[in-house]
């Protein structure tokens, strides 16, 4: 009987750090850099003292402690997948390209190349919507007809080149950045010179000491009929304002909002987030009580690219990332929502997005958007669970410090009927009807 049989049977702890020196000793374990089986004689106290500590993770529930253990071992241990599925109940792999075991939710397949874990996918591949896999850089290239040359990129060409952009939001604490991805159709015509016109109004930020900065690109998107992506660098909202009052005058040929193909997604960094933050963020957006709110700023129904769900009353996606992932925020943070084809979406590594709203190129609704994320960032870390309702929000919205940063969105909801433009609202939120919702693009 091994260590897994005697562990599922019950086994003591002591008899299980035995097994585990045992198997340490044995055959089960192998050198990651040793070049196939290696002879443990020599490192017997090493090895021993590594069996001890699994078996005290073990003892402890702790399979995040167990990992980091093996990993800084630099030791593959071809019990792993066993030991992991009947000592803590949870799945793992080998990640195939940095030879690290990771678990199962944060380990992918990719063109047949193998598995690869989170951080070497986001280094080498690139997630593909209208794929809805990760591709290889060169799969993205090939796939794409115009060159990168034009002023059309390949799809996620902008990833390599747009970065943070200073803005007066640096001096906040915490400072939190935006950036975004607006989806455009061209409606007959040459869609690289409606691109070129573009960027030659927006693309280049200049500082007040004239220094320049990349702020967007375009690429292709093949989720759109005859159009491209505008993709926007990372900054506060100030830059975004500046750069953006280009869609202050008609964008000719153009249109967002009046196609069934476009959105417009905002994310915003969660470098400053923890688990109870995010899980903040995910029940307002989805809440049922909040819905006409949502619906007033994404002017849209869910489709199959921003869905909504019953988080509130259904808690198992909370349990399953805090169950995973115990004591890794990162991990926990990125497994709240297990389709990245929600309103708000957390698989990312280091942003969340916000996919809920509906496309356009109307300057002041793109800025209420901005703000609306930004805004939820704040609301959400400040407020308790029992205060995530639209009442509350407005208040928060209507507060002193915050009317800077929410004019447009304040604005925006007084053109939809939702509260006064002065900031205060317009009585009981529940007694609104959506029918009163008047269609802003």
């Amino acid at each position: 009987m091994n260590l897994i049989e005697h562990r599922s049977n019950g086994a003591t702890n002591e008899y299980v750090r035995f097994c585990i020196k045992s198997n340490i000793t044995g055959n089960t374990l192998y050198h990651r850099n040793g070049g196939g089986l290696t002879n443990f004689i020599s490192n017997k106290s090493k090895n021993f003292q590594l069996g001890k500590a699994i078996a005290k993770a073990i003892r402890n529930s702790a399979s995040d402690e167990a990992m980091e253990l093996i990993n800084e071992s630099a030791v593959h241990i071809s019990e792993a997948y066993r030991l992991f599925e009947n000592a803590f109940g949870v799945n793992v792999c080998w990640c195939d390209h940095c030879r690290k075991l990771v678990y199962d939710e944060d380990c992918s397949s990719v063109d047949g190349d193998g598995s690869y874990c989170q951080h070497c996918l986001d280094e080498h591949y690139y997630w593909s919507d209208r794929e809805d896999r990760y591709v290889s850089d060169e799969y993205s290239d090939d796939y794409d007809d115009d060159s990168s040359d034009g002023a059309i990129g390949c799809y996620h060409s902008s990833k390599r080149r747009l970065n943070k952009i200073p803005s007066s939001f640096d001096s906040r604490k915490p400072a939190v950045y935006l950036g975004m991805e607006l989806e455009i159709e061209i409606r007959d015509g040459d869609r690289e010179e409606r691109a070129e016109y573009l960027l030659d109004n927006l693309s280049l930020h200049k500082t007040s000491n004239e220094q320049k900065y990349l702020y967007a690109l375009c690429e292709n998107d093949g989720s759109l009929n005859h159009g491209f992506e505008m993709v926007t660098g990372w900054t506060g909202l100030d830059v975004h304002e500046k750069q953006l009052s280009f869609f202050k005058e008609r964008f000719v040929g153009a249109r967002s909002h009046d196609t069934k193909t476009c959105g417009l997604h905002v994310h915003i960094s969660k470098a400053d987030m923890s688990v109870l933050h995010g899980t903040k963020i995910i029940e307002f957006i989805n809440d049922p009580a909040n819905r006409l709110l949502i619906k007033a700023i994404a002017r849209r129904d869910e489709s199959r690219w921003c869905a909504f769900k019953d988080k509130k009353n259904n808690q198992e996606w909370k349990k399953f990332a805090v169950k995973h992932f115990k004591n890794n925020k990162e991990h926990q943070l990125s497994n709240l929502n297990q389709d990245r084809y929600e309103a708000v979406n957390f698989q990312n590594p280091a942003t969340i997005e916000f996919r809920l709203f509906k496309g356009t190129l109307r300057f002041e609704t793109i800025m209420a958007c901005l703000q609306f994320a930004y805004a939820t960032y704040f609301f959400c870390k400040k407020s308790s669970k029992a205060k995530l309702t639209t009442e509350q929000f407005l208040e928060y919205l209507c507060q002193a410090e915050n009317l800077k940063d929410t004019k447009y969105l304040r604005e925006y909801l007084d053109q939809k009927g939702i509260m006064r433009a002065d900031g205060l609202t317009l009585g009981a939120f529940s007694l609104i009807s959506p029918d009163s919702l008047k269609e802003v693009a």
